[in-house]
């Protein structure tokens, strides 16, 4: 099956390098990058930042029509886009992610719900426990020649444009990004923050155990081990 791809031309009107990163209990990733001239924000961001997963890899990719092909790819969260590497090396963006159902990589297995990808980390029957990574960046105020225009409000804004090239900064200026991720539970289309209200609810037969698992085990729901824990003993017969 022939996959009609585009090369990738996503250009921001600057130049950026990671000056910080931090992270913080409220599961974000927070940082800065430096703006200074024109190039591709994506080759300046850290990859676990600006993709799903930490490298590209080989996988393979389900298609909702029951269809599949090979790649060397990885999932933007800049624009939700998926990026091929092609034989010569250079990246390329998949016109056609929508149509995808799943990804099949060595490292974990990816669902798309709602044109959004999650890793899950397991799974019984319909029922997944899945990784949510959500990238925002705003852009700062730029010079338009007769003061400043205002800020975009997210990176949904950013990513959905080719950006004009007369629009350059005319300074250097630190812009903040924040990589946000999350745990959730997934059933069928529906995704659901892992927590213990949905834990019982998707497991309802279990409902006095699960309460009595978390008091016990003291769980804490932003903790990947212990969600495996919880999950794993809610499979259990």
């Amino acid at each position: 099956m022939r996959i009609p791809l585009f090369s990738f031309f996503f250009f921001l009107i600057a130049s950026f390098s990671a000056v910080a990163q931090t992270a913080d209990e409220s599961g974000e990733i927070k940082g800065t990058v430096i703006a200074k001239s024109r190039q591709d924000i994506l080759k300046q961001l850290p990859v676990h930042v600006a993709y799903l997963n930490d490298q590209f890899e080989p996988v393979t990719l389900l298609y909702k029509n029951g269809s599949r092909i090979e790649a060397v790819m990885n999932i933007c969260l800049v624009d939700n886009s998926l990026r091929l590497i092609n034989a010569t090396g250079d990246t390329l963006l998949m016109s056609n992610a929508k149509e995808v159902e799943r990804i099949i990589a060595d490292s974990a297995l990816f669902v798309q719900i709602n044109d959004r990808f999650y890793r899950q980390m397991m799974v019984y029957g319909a029922i997944s426990l899945s990784e949510e990574k959500h990238f925002e960046f705003k852009e700062p105020e730029i010079s338009t020649g007769y003061g400043s225009a205002p800020k975009t409000s997210t990176a949904v804004q950013m990513s959905t444009r080719e950006y004009n090239h007369s629009r350059a900064y005319d300074y250097e200026t630190e812009i903040p990004y924040t990589l946000k991720y999350k745990y959730v539970l997934v059933k069928g289309e529906k995704v659901y923050a892992a927590k213990e209200s949905n834990f019982t609810k998707l497991f309802p037969e279990k409902k006095k155990a699960i309460k009595k698992f978390v008091d016990d085990h003291d769980i804490n729901f932003r903790n990947k081990q212990d969600l495996i824990s919880l999950f794993y003993f809610c499979t259990q017969e």
